[in-house]
Formats: structure tokens, C-alpha cells, sequence
């Protein structure tokens, strides 16, 4: 049977062995008042444990080890962390004596007490090949559980994608529209040019852009030239005039371009290429004004929607990038057509930015208004399709919307592929099932 070292710690932590008649190494009595808190980081295994020896209760911390003889391999003895031991817990003391151990700590062997089937359990989640470790033993999974379990995964995953945010709000005094702006434009990238829209929107901070915020054409040149992409020779008049209006504000307010290699276009739709994005980025801008502040007012998706309903401006109906000089006409222009934002980019910029920055913003407000407002974005939001969403279809786990599938990803990603079963309220549920 499969023992580690992680699943005896979950086994103590919650009592799953037969505490009849517990007795230390040596013959003495032990009752368990409280296992302690689980130490995640550096140090004693568990931490504030109460227990009773020969009725005799102690405070302290708690070291475990699948065998009595770790101790002197890992070299706890010398170390000031283990000064507070009260108990060692191991589930074989395989020493022939106590020499080595800590004289002033007892332990206590787990060996023959931990249920075979909860091994047998645990076993075969590890040893279970594919993403969904689990597969095939959720029917005895409750909804609430499901329920509680999605909510936490959701809020872990906006965590992850606010580490970043959070790194901005430090970097600008706590600034939340030039966070926002550049959370904005690091997601109008998605998924291969982000890292190049972020360093463009730190490269063009929002305080020059809003400057010309009722300016189309300034916003345009001042986008597309320190994105450097006006530095060509072309044929157009369009691209010839964002060029001339960005040669002046760059002189005005002392702007350094980013490196145009950064930018990636292969293999990708035009409607997706940076170019297009630009645009519609610009357009954003043109049409709004103090945009964060715009959405903690808006309680609906529908006016989300409205508000990011923007067009490039009309150049791009025939174009998906600049005509350079040296390059030859087409026989057949491309046909007109608007670059709309479109509805699926929207719901992307919701999902992975406006949702995530209003539970960001409620940790600092702590009123608990703008978390329930993104939570109930995220049940309205439709589902995300992937092969790891599919996968949990399969299982017969629900997928029905963006709060599903983006707690589902961080479930698979987070706990599934890392094995954290023990951690995992699904995983639990299955550990300790009667």
C-alpha cells in the first residue's frame, strides 16, 4: 500500500487511524486533545498541538516521519526549530532503541492503525494515469460539496491573476485606472502578445494617453508609434499621418518606443493580430473615460458589453496591417469590413480581467459587494470549452458557465496535475468516504 509522508500527515491531522489505547514507544498513554495546525512552510510538522501523556497535558509542535530513524537522517537534532517538540509520530519505529531521538520527546508508532482502504484509496488516485485523478469514483460526490469547492478554486485563480495587479498598484501608488489600463491591455493581447501589450502600456502610462482621449488620430499614433510599428516607410496616407502626429508627441512628452520584434503574428487570425487589437484598443480609450471606476458602477453584464462595443476606425475595415511602400498592391483589395471587438473577446476581458480586478478591489473595500457582483458575472458568463472541461463532462461534472470552467481549469492545473489530492475537497470527500 502507498504510505508518503504528506498522506500520514493528513491522516493525523484528521484522526484517521485507531486512537484505542494510543502508547508511546515506551509504554506511555497518550491521549490526542487537539492534532495542531498543519505547517505548510519550514519547521515542525504541525504546530499548537494539545496533547495528554500518562495525563500529563502538553502544548506544542509535532514532528511526523514514515520511520522513527528520518529523524536522525533529516538532522532535526540540531537544529533550535524542534526545541518545542512534544510528540514524535511516526508509522514505524524501526530503531532498535531510542539512541538518536530526542530524549525529552516520546513517539508514538501509527503502524497497523491507518485503515487499509483508506491506503487502497490513495493508492490509486496516485497510480491513476491522466489528468483527472479521480475519474471514475465522483458519484458519491454531493452538489454542496461541488458548490463550495468551485467558489474556493474561483477565488484561488483570480489570486494567481492579480499577483501581477498587485505588483502594478505597488509600483504606482495605488493607482486602480492605471492598473486597470494596463490589465486591459495585457488582455487585449491574449493569449500570445500579452507580455508585448504590457510592456507597451507601460511604456505609454495612461496619464499621456488620456491627455488626447478625444482625439481618435493621437490616440492611434500614439499607440502604434511606441508600439514601433511607424517605422516604416508607407504607402498610405493613413499610417503617413500617424507617423508626422507621433514624430511630435513623442518629442513632447519624451516616449521610447518598445522593440517591434516583441510583437508575434504567425499563425494567428488576422482578426487577432496586434494591429487589429491596437485598434480596438484606441477605440476603447476614445469612447471611455476613467474606466475602472465606469465598471464598479456597472451592475450588469449587458452594459459591460456596451461599453467595450467598439470598432476600429474605418482604415482597418480594408486592412489587417500597414501598407509599406515597397510592397506590391494587391490585384484584389481586401473587402470592407468593420473590426468589431466581438462578443467572445468581451466575455474573455471579463473573465480573465473586469472579474478578477472587482475581487481584487473588494480584498482592499472588504464590503463583500464587488466578489458577490463577479461571482454572479462569472454564473451568467457562458462556459469556456477546452479539452480539460471536456474531460470533467465526461465524469459527469457540470460545465454550464464561466464559473465552472475557470474553477475546473485551476482544479485540473492546481490539484489534479500536481497531485494535491489531500488538499482537494473532491479528493477528501473520496479519501474519507464510509
Amino acid at each position: 500500500m502507498l504510505l508518503t509522508e504528506k498522506l500520514l500527515q493528513y491522516v493525523w491531522l484528521h484522526r484517521l487511524f485507531n486512537t484505542d489505547r494510543l502508547e508511546t514507544a515506551k509504554g506511555e498513554k497518550v491521549q490526542i486533545i487537539s492534532p495542531g495546525r498543519w505547517n505548510q512552510n519550514a519547521g515542525p510538522d504541525f504546530l499548537e498541538a494539545r496533547i495528554q501523556i500518562d495525563g500529563v497535558t502538553m502544548a506544542g509542535n509535532i514532528e511526523i516521519h514514515l520511520l522513527a530513524s528520518d529523524w536522525i537522517k533529516h538532522g532535526h537534532g540540531h537544529s533550535k526549530d524542534y526545541n518545542n517538540l512534544i510528540l514524535h509520530v511516526v508509522n514505524e519505529f524501526d530503531l532498535p532503541d531510542e539512541n538518536g531521538l530526542p530524549a525529552y520527546v516520546s513517539t508514538l508508532e501509527l503502524k497497523g492503525r491507518i485503515p487499509g482502504i483508506l491506503l487502497q484509496r490513495y493508492a490509486q488516485l496516485m497510480e491513476h494515469n491522466g489528468n483527472i485523478l479521480c475519474a471514475g469514483q465522483l458519484n458519491g460526490t454531493d452538489g454542496l460539496t461541488w458548490f463550495n469547492w468551485k467558489d474556493r478554486l474561483l477565488v484561488e485563480r483570480w489570486q494567481q491573476k492579480t499577483g501581477l495587479f498587485t505588483q502594478w498598484m505597488a509600483d504606482n501608488q495605488n493607482n486602480w485606472e492605471e492598473t486597470f489600463y494596463k490589465a486591459i491591455a495585457r488582455n487585449f493581447g491574449i493569449p500570445v502578445n500579452g507580455d508585448a501589450f504590457e510592456s507597451l502600456a507601460s511604456a505609454l502610462p495612461l496619464k499621456v494617453i488620456a491627455l488626447h482621449k478625444h482625439n481618435l488620430l493621437q490616440i492611434e499614433s500614439l499607440l502604434f508609434g511606441q508600439a514601433g510599428m511607424l517605422n516604416e516607410k508607407f504607402r498610405e496616407e493613413y499610417p503617413q499621418t500617424l507617423q508626422q502626429e507621433y514624430s511630435f508627441l513623442q518629442k513632447k512628452y519624451h516616449l521610447s518606443p518598445i522593440q517591434p520584434h516583441l510583437w508575434k503574428w504567425m499563425r494567428m487570425r488576422p482578426s487577432n493580430f496586434p494591429s487589429i487589437r491596437l485598434a480596438q484598443f484606441a477605440a476603447l480609450i476614445h469612447h471611455s473615460s476613467h474606466l475602472f471606476s465606469k465598471i464598479l458602477e456597472t451592475k450588469s453584464v449587458q452594459t459591460i458589453h456596451e461599453i467595450f462595443d467598439v470598432n476600429a476606425s474605418s482604415y482597418w475595415d480594408g486592412h489587417y496591417h500597414f501598407i509599406k511602400s515597397n510592397e506590391r498592391p494587391k490585384e484584389q483589395p481586401l473587402p470592407k469590413k468593420k473590426k468589431h471587438l466581438g462578443k467572445s473577446m468581451i466575455e474573455n476581458i471579463l473573465i480573465n480581467t473586469i472579474c478578477p480586478m472587482l475581487a481584487l478591489y473588494d480584498q482592499f473595500q472588504m464590503n463583500g459587494i464587488y466578489l458577490d457582483r463577479a461571482f454572479q458575472w462569472m454564473r451568467s458568463l457562458p462556459s469556456e470549452n477546452n479539452r480539460y472541461t471536456r474531460e470533467w463532462e465526461q465524469e459527469g461534472i457540470a460545465n454550464t458557465s464561466a464559473w465552472d470552467s475557470q474553477s475546473l481549469l485551476q482544479l485540473t492545473k492546481n490539484y489534479c496535475m500536481e497531485k494535491r489530492c489531500l488538499e482537494c475537497a473532491v479528493g477528501n470527500k473520496i479519501l474519507r468516504r464510509k
